[in-house]
């Protein structure tokens, strides 16, 4: 089963309250690139969950891959809840994680 730990609290440059978590194996994320406009598959083991209340949908947690240092690599979010709740939402990450994981193994 996939698990977490929160490396960082109090991450600067969000709106909300956002935590940087290290996961104990990696997620993969979809980038663009910018060259081709292609979408290309990365991996990371850190995610950051963002806690805000956005203007038009209210509150909500978001979770965006990261690196180690808590910087966004694709706002593309991973997973979320509408609510002010980072465990929720990292447990939404996990149950993804681990439905790609059985959708892999078939």
């Amino acid at each position: 089963m996939v698990t977490y730990r929160v490396v960082k609290e109090d991450i600067d440059g969000f709106a909300g309250e956002a935590i940087l978590y290290r996961l104990s194996e990696p997620v993969t994320y979809e980038v663009l690139d910018d060259e081709t406009d292609e979408e290309r598959h990365e991996e990371t083991e850190y995610v950051v969950a963002s806690a805000v209340v956005a203007p038009f949908s209210g509150v909500e947690t978001l979770v965006f891959p990261a690196d180690k240092e808590g910087n966004v690599l694709s706002w593309l979010d991973l997973a979320g809840v509408k609510a002010w709740d980072h465990d929720w939402a990292m447990s939404r990450l996990v149950e993804r994680m681990e439905e790609q994981r059985e959708k892999q193994d078939e």
